[in-house]
């Protein structure tokens, strides 16, 4: 199942601790979850990794309750007799596709709760590339609310990488550079250019805000660097090496195992 990582408003990433979400495993957890509860209002809710349901009040942060983690669904959830009945992928924290129902069912099914085999508002979530406001696509009208610029009309097209200048990394810790708009920390990969030498590439890249940025760097001959490309075919390697976006996103699935 896809995961979805935090893409909202990074001070509210930062302030955030451990997971808040209650985990719901049993029709007894939702029974004790309820309890001094209005539970005709919806409450918010994430998927975790594990497959586990998390819930938390209507108005917290859906990255709160996931303590900042990629999620595999996330939205809004109400009950009634024991029984999910009304279910959203409504999240601008993390803006999971209509998709992501699979990871609700299956969560549902575990906790031994009904549910209405679908969301009961699904949404689609698309992000302007000329001025970066995130928009909910509504009646298939795919231009920005703010600067009416083309959305992605594909929702591949949402996840593409975006490359950055060195500015976007900070040296925060000891431990290396992080991002200057989540302050999370970034992955890295240096690798030989075809020609060998010294002269190498090294990218950097954010997994949360799905930025990077290359540089050439150093390295002399006698250090190895590890390659991750190794164990694939020369087509494969040639058409990742040849795009650099693509290379980025082999890597980041790669270091997310």
């Amino acid at each position: 199942m896809r995961r979805y990582p935090y893409v909202g408003p990074a001070e509210l990433r930062r302030d955030v601790g451990a997971a808040t979400g209650f985990a719901v495993a049993s029709p007894g957890d939702l029974r004790r979850w309820l309890e001094d509860r209005d539970a005709d209002e919806p409450f918010t809710y994430v998927v975790a990794l594990d497959g586990t349901l998390l819930l938390a009040p209507r108005r917290s942060e859906h990255v709160a309750c996931a303590g900042g983690a990629p999620v595999l669904a996330a939205g809004e959830i109400a009950f009634a007799d024991g029984a999910a009945v009304e279910v959203t992928n409504q999240s601008t924290g993390y803006c999971p596709d209509p998709d992501s129902w699979a990871a609700v069912a299956a969560a549902l099914d575990a906790a031994g709760l009904a549910h209405p085999g679908g969301f009961t508002a699904a949404y689609v979530f698309r992000r302007c590339g000329a001025c970066g406001q995130l928009n909910i696509v509504k009646d298939h009208h795919y231009f920005c609310a703010v600067c009416d610029g083309p959305l992605p009309a594909f929702e591949g097209e949402r996840w593409r990488w975006r490359k950055l200048s060195w500015g976007t990394w900070e040296e925060q810790t000891p431990d290396g550079w992080r991002c200057a708009a989540c302050h999370l920390p970034v992955r890295a990969h240096t690798y030989r250019t075809e020609r060998g030498g010294e002269r190498c590439i090294g990218l950097y890249w954010c997994s949360n805000c799905r930025v990077y940025s290359g540089t050439m760097v150093r390295v002399p001959l006698t250090e190895a660097l590890p390659d991750p490309l190794a164990d694939l075919d020369e087509h494969e390697r040639a058409r990742l090496l040849g795009r650099e976006w693509a290379l980025i996103d082999h890597l980041d699935r790669r270091a997310a195992r």
